[in-house]
């Protein structure tokens, strides 16, 4: 049975039925349209493996049936695609997921009479997406204009042979400060290769020029991945007045917070990276001497979503979540003379924002792993005095450009509990991406 429904208000229905939603879309893929049907295409992205879908689409626009027959060049060889007969004026969805497990694959389409094809990608069970009409032959040179490799960005070259010899490839990159050697490699015939090109540069700004011995097909998939900063607190740096705040920027050795903390550290970071989360840590080690100043500038440099800090106290009856309330801030607590702080408005508001949804994604998680109890979210005192040991601001907050929040756990509990605390953190940050 079919039930026919009128459809809320806010929706549009379109004459084929599909509706609407007046939402903001959440992603969204997008390519130049064919001016003229081919009986070959290529098609060089193309992944199965990991959670990635790989559709290729193929539309007759004649009026004759259409036979086509796809081979699917992968790292290993020449792989049997779908083959099928199209009817006039249709067009065909073909999962090549159905016909190789892997992350590189490759199309070549041939048909019995023009189509047109093109490929699009889904990842993150389709939270993402992207699509490219294919290429009709293939060439020698290939100019790809878009590329980052920096703050999340990945940028991966995509080089397809799907000729009978080997073909040996040269890849330049072209950045804002001159040319760079990318990839140079000897590609087998009817196979592909994937070249991440962070591997070579480090840049918002790369372009690829790409020669080649004999004919193959190049394509430039972008994808971006959120950056966090976890920051293990505590290290030894100098005393050391910041000429623009008056703060010192000068941090100690707390022992046996500071081991804790960094191994608590490194187990959210393999499990965001695990995640798809880019982690950039503020210390290679647990007593890397890192200041104050400089943790926000790593985080500020790789332009994270957040900077967490990551302490213990004993003091402390259960985790408890510091963020930086409205300013001003009379800062007094690890200065020379007292001083008036302030902090960008906006960070201090994302800052709260982010804080607040960390602390309940932490805090529901460690329910269940642990039993602890919530500790609340508390915003910073802005007294002159400060209160106990976190005075009216944490001093890295005056420097950050990126939402900023202290995680503190009692000691005990933490140094038990330190893989729960780190899966505790992680169930956080994703919930406040």
């Amino acid at each position: 049975m079919i039930l026919a429904l009128a459809p809320p208000a806010g929706l549009l229905v379109s004459g084929s039925g599909f509706v609407a939603a007046a939402a903001p879309a959440t992603w969204a893929h997008d390519s130049l349209g064919a001016t003229s049907p081919s009986r070959v295409w290529y098609l060089a992205e193309g992944a199965t493996a990991g959670g990635f879908e790989t559709w290729l689409l193929v539309q007759n626009p004649g009026d004759a049936p259409a036979e086509i027959d796809v081979k699917l060049h992968t790292e290993d060889g020449e792989r049997q695609g779908p083959a099928d007969t199209i009817p006039p004026r249709t067009r065909r969805s073909y999962d090549l997921g159905r016909y190789v497990d892997t992350y590189d694959v490759s199309a070549l389409v041939t048909s019995s009479s023009g189509v047109v094809c093109e490929r699009a990608v889904y990842g993150g069970n389709r939270t993402w997406a992207h699509d490219s009409l294919g290429a009709t032959s293939p060439s020698r040179v290939w100019y790809l204009a878009e590329g980052a490799t920096a703050g999340g960005f990945e940028t991966w070259l995509l080089v397809q042979n799907p000729g009978d010899a080997p073909a040996e490839i040269d890849v330049k990159l072209h950045t804002e400060d001159g040319e760079r050697q990318g990839p140079a490699d000897t590609i087998p015939p009817r196979t592909r290769r994937s070249y991440d090109l962070g591997r070579y540069v480090d840049t918002y700004d790369v372009s690829a020029l790409v020669t080649s011995s004999s004919g193959v097909v190049c394509e430039r998939a972008v994808y971006g991945r959120p950056v966090v900063c976890l920051d293990p607190g505590h290290a030894a740096t100098p005393s050391e007045i910041d000429p623009e705040t008056g703060i010192n920027t000068q941090d100690w050795i707390n022992e046996p917070e500071i081991g804790i903390v960094f191994d608590i550290a490194v187990r959210a970071r393999d499990i965001l990276e695990a995640r798809g989360v880019r982690v950039v840590m503020t210390k290679a080690s647990a007593y890397d001497p890192v200041n104050l100043r400089q943790r926000a500038v790593i985080a500020n440099q790789a332009r994270a979503r957040m900077i967490v800090h990551i302490h213990c106290d004993p003091g402390l009856p259960s985790p408890t979540t510091f963020y930086p309330g409205p300013p001003p801030y009379d800062w007094k607590a690890n200065t020379d003379t007292g001083r008036t702080a302030r902090i960008d408005p906006a960070v201090q508001a994302a800052s709260e924002a982010a804080a607040k949804r960390f602390h309940a994604g932490m805090i529901a998680y460690l329910r269940n792993a642990a039993g602890t109890g919530d500790g609340g979210t508390v915003i910073e005192n802005r007294g002159t005095t400060g209160t106990g040991n976190y005075g009216p601001i944490f001093s890295y907050d005056i420097w950050s450009e990126v939402p900023t929040f202290t995680l503190e756990n009692n000691l005990a509990f933490a140094d038990a509990h330190r893989q729960e605390i780190a899966e505790a953190i992680a169930a956080g940050i994703l919930s406040s991406l």
